[in-house]
């Protein structure tokens, strides 16, 4: 089910999360995976990461990409070609099954993310002319997701995109974009899960050119894109959540030949993943290593 890479290069990219280190093999186009997903089987410490694998029972010879997990880590909504799907799974160490499109969304939504009940979702498009984010509802996981509403308070003056909303529903993180590339990384907040986000203010330490944010539900740490040539993952970490983050572990090799996009994290911060750039794009994850 899980095949290895056909070819490494001596030469590999390499990007730290706290002190783990994960690698990515950069002469085959595609990370040195593991040939299968272990379930964990002891106390994990949350600064270690295991090797990436891929999502094989993902993969369909069309661009899988977008990727983003729910809090519980078992359902994972990305987009695939042009339109968002679901797929999920009983428990974390079983596979994800067929995944379901879903259609009513239409071919203009891209980097979902979730609310814990999964009856909330935000997404960003191009539907209006610029980059905004948008957001449906539905009454039940079991309804479809409703017509997809702009929030123009998100989008003014700058574009934006890349949503991200935090485990509890009262955060969302995302991006401004600047000259058709990434911006800053903004938060906006809301009292309740019944209130509306409205205009962001700055992440600080989350630095400049900076796009796609992810977080555990801790907000401890931020991964995002970074506008480097070439395109960069780069973590943050923070002591408590009124520090601003500092930036680790940026690697400018990282990203030499395919690009890591879009992070996602489980809410215990235990599970990572994210898109791998190739031909096509696929989906990965890796876990925080166990004892």
């Amino acid at each position: 089910m899980y095949k290895e890479c056909d070819a490494v290069s001596d030469r590999s990219a390499k990007v730290g999360l706290g002190v783990g280190v994960f690698v990515a093999a950069v002469g085959c186009g595609r990370l040195n995976f593991e040939t299968q997903r272990d379930a964990p089987d002891g106390p994990c410490n949350p600064a270690t990461w295991s090797a990436p694998i891929e999502v094989t029972e993902l993969a369909s010879g069309l661009a899988t990409l977008d990727a983003q997990i729910t809090a519980d880590g078992l359902a994972l909504y990305f987009r695939r070609d042009s339109l968002l799907n679901v797929a999920r799974r009983p428990d974390r160490a079983s596979s994800f099954g067929t995944p379901q499109a879903l259609s009513e969304l239409g071919a203009t939504m891209g980097s979902p993310t979730i609310s814990r009940d999964e009856r909330e979702m935000y997404v960003e498009s191009e539907q209006s002319g610029s980059s905004c984010i948008y957001r449906t509802t539905r009454a039940a996981i079991s309804d479809p997701w409703g017509t997809p509403s702009e929030l123009t308070a998100l989008c003014i003056p700058l574009p934006a995109g890349g949503p991200y909303l935090t485990a509890d529903g009262l955060r969302l993180y995302y991006h401004t974009v600047e000259a058709a590339s990434c911006g800053e990384i903004l938060m906006s907040t809301r009292a309740s899960l019944a209130d509306t986000f409205g205009p962001g203010v700055s992440v600080p330490g989350a630095g400049n050119s900076a796009c796609y944010p992810s977080l555990p539900g801790n907000e401890l740490e931020i991964m995002f894109q970074h506008d480097y040539l070439p395109v960069d993952v780069v973590l943050g970490v923070r002591a408590d959540t009124s520090s601003p983050f500092v930036e680790v572990a940026l690697d400018p090799d990282l990203n030499a030949g395919d690009s890591v996009t879009n992070t996602s994290f489980t809410e215990d911060g235990k599970e990572l993943f994210f898109s791998w750039g190739g031909a096509p794009d696929r989906i990965y994850t890796l876990r925080r290593g166990c004892q």
